[in-house]
């Protein structure tokens, strides 16, 4: 059937993503290939109290809207969804076809949490149905989220999952807003993924400075994290003075040294065995992480070089590498479970 512009509204969740504003740049684009591909399909709604509501496509309405105005009548296919559908429909599209703000990227993700801690019946029973989420969560934890969204179809790992909810978490909104979901932030001004993530493990009130900070070090994103964790760890008296810029990242071993070395004199370092204990460990487990980040890259260039072979394999070499692949797989699930239990344990605690 066909209705006309005017009378489309737009999903009721759509105002938790950039409060409901449309991005200028993609409505251009869709403009833009309309003219080459036509009106590209009738557009998901739904009807409510003799009210249409659109469950996705807010972009390529306003774009119809601009190109032949809001009389023009377009097809719409009629959907019986329940807030849930509807709700599942806008995030799979925005978490699928739109990736490039981390944004928006970050708040899909935070509708979803809000939505199923709201519903714990319902998110309860959807993880249960999932054979790799073994132990039901609270309603609206990175599990419950994964188990959720992929419902259908694998659209976000468990790992992604929480690195955005983190950086949604504990990231200063002014500098989400600049950040782009790419490896580095390939524009003048702003920030890529990666960078993201190590900003966000800084107190919100010393982001801004410390973006400046490594911006100014011009080492690409590993380089910064590994500083990033020296600048974490070092004492406050030394990251005083690298935020007022009287010392760079790049002198923060031989600062930290000459800081303990004065600490010392004064006879004010006690080294507590059980922290000392710790610290090694997690010296330890930055060195066994790096060598890991090796070894995985090469597990997965081979991967990637047999997938080009499947069709050539005979059923030994098929049953070997399907038999490798699933001890892989379960392997990776484990490790990402125990790592997410580690670190929700550790939010629980941090006073």
């Amino acid at each position: 059937m066909k209705v006309k512009l005017s009378e489309l509204k737009s999903n009721p969740f759509k105002k938790q993503i950039s409060n409901g504003k449309l991005n200028k740049e993609i409505i251009k684009k869709i403009k833009g290939n309309m003219k080459e591909l036509g009106l590209m399909g009738s557009l998901p709604v739904f009807k409510k109290d003799n009210q249409y509501y659109l469950v996705a496509g807010h972009h390529r309405t306003q774009a119809l809207k601009e190109t032949y105005g809001k009389d023009f009548q377009v097809e719409v296919t009629v959907h019986n969804y329940s807030d849930e559908n509807v709700l599942r429909g806008m995030v799979v599209e925005n978490l699928t076809q739109r990736t490039d703000e981390l944004v928006e990227v970050t708040e899909n993700l935070n509708a979803v949490r809000g939505w199923l801690k709201k519903n714990p019946a319902c998110s309860a029973a959807e993880q249960a149905r999932r054979k790799d989420v073994k132990d039901v969560q609270d309603a609206g934890s990175v599990r419950n989220i994964y188990a959720w969204l992929n419902k259908n179809d694998e659209v976000m790992s468990i790992g992604k999952i929480q690195e955005y909810l983190k950086v949604y978490d504990n990231l200063d909104k002014t500098l989400l807003k600049k950040s782009k979901n790419s490896l580095d932030g390939k524009e003048e001004g702003t920030i890529g993924i990666e960078e993201a993530k190590i900003l966000a493990r800084i107190p919100r009130e010393d982001q801004k400075v410390m973006d400046e900070v490594l911006s100014e070090t011009n080492l690409d994103y590993k380089q910064k994290q590994k500083l990033t964790t020296q600048y974490l760890n070092s004492p406050e008296k030394v990251q005083e003075r690298i935020k007022k810029k009287k010392i760079g990242l790049k002198e923060i071993d031989l600062a930290i040294v000459q800081h303990n070395l004065k600490e010392k004199k004064k006879g004010k370092i006690v080294v507590q065995d059980i922290g000392q204990k710790i610290d090694n460990l997690i010296y330890a487990l930055s060195f066994s992480i790096s060598d890991s980040e090796t070894n995985l890259k090469g597990v997965l260039k081979d991967i990637s070089l047999l997938s080009k072979y499947t069709a050539d394999m005979n059923n030994r070499q098929k049953v070997r590498i399907k038999d490798k692949l699933e001890n892989f797989e379960e392997l990776l699930s484990n490790l990402s479970l125990m790592m997410i239990q580690i670190q929700e344990n550790i939010q629980k605690q941090i006073v």
